[in-house]
């Protein structure tokens, strides 16, 4: 490095390894392909040196690098740690039935399952899978947030199943994605505590058409359930063997 370069490292996430080597500038050898193991740390020292500077005292911290066996230091990095603030990270992910009650044959959880996260207080939801063919709704601190059937971008048939392991129109099985997002929405007023989500279902041959599925009271039999992000849902008619597979990750 034959000039000041400036070099932010507080984006690397945590725990990441990094090497330093001198390239010849000549002969196009900066597209040569660079391998750590060819480089083997020999010669660095860390120099701490205080300066006074207009009557105040600093303390800086030098790396100094041999980077090509010559035992002189070619890389110094004059070295200013930065505090990184951790993000705060609160998530959940909601698995619907709208059917529910234990005597039901389809019981897979996965009429709609939605993710709800807050990093650093900004809240968004990440719809992953619809396994209802009714129209269906999802609304946060009483606010609807998404719509199957509603004029957005993706659109979404009524009828349709998506991301459940079958394919309706098929009628066969299909592998399921557990990272697609089928939708994403920001989202406000979410409280992970008290769980303020429902699920609207609307049905216009029944009676009432719309029926709201709220997170449920202790003791009901759940039509809705908030698991951790790695919980990973049923394919469709598989259905949930037991309650405490809700949180026992290493069933599936």
């Amino acid at each position: 490095m034959d000039h000041t370069r400036y070099l932010d490292f507080t984006k690397l996430p945590d725990g990441t390894s990094w090497f330093v080597t001198a390239q010849a500038s000549a002969g196009n050898h900066q597209n040569d392909a660079i391998y750590a193991s060819d480089y083997r740390l020999q010669y660095y020292k860390e120099v701490t040196v205080k300066v006074t500077v207009n009557g105040k005292e600093y303390t800086e911290t030098f790396w100094a690098f041999n980077c090509n066996g010559t035992g002189q230091d070619n890389l110094i990095l004059w070295v200013r740690p930065t505090e990184k603030t951790p993000d705060v990270i609160t998530s959940k992910r909601y698995m619907c039935e709208d059917l529910g009650g234990v005597a039901s044959s389809d019981i897979d959880f996965n009429d709609i399952v939605f993710d709800l996260v807050d990093t650093n207080g900004n809240q968004k939801c990440y719809v992953r899978a619809m396994g209802g063919t009714l129209d269906i709704a999802i609304k946060v601190a009483g606010q609807e947030v998404f719509r199957k059937t509603a004029n957005q971008n993706p659109t979404f048939a009524q009828t349709t199943m998506y991301n459940t392991g079958w394919d309706g129109q098929k009628g066969v099985y299909s592998l399921i994605d557990f990272d697609e997002t089928l939708a994403e929405v920001g989202v406000t007023g979410w409280d992970p505590e008290t769980n303020n989500v429902s699920i609207v279902v609307y049905n216009p041959t029944a009676q009432p058409a719309e029926t709201l599925i709220e997170f449920p009271v202790v003791g009901a039999i759940p039509k809705m359930v908030a698991v951790d992000l790695q919980r990973k849902w049923k394919e469709e008619k598989a259905g949930v063997p037991d309650f405490a597979w809700f949180s026992d990750f290493s069933r599936q």
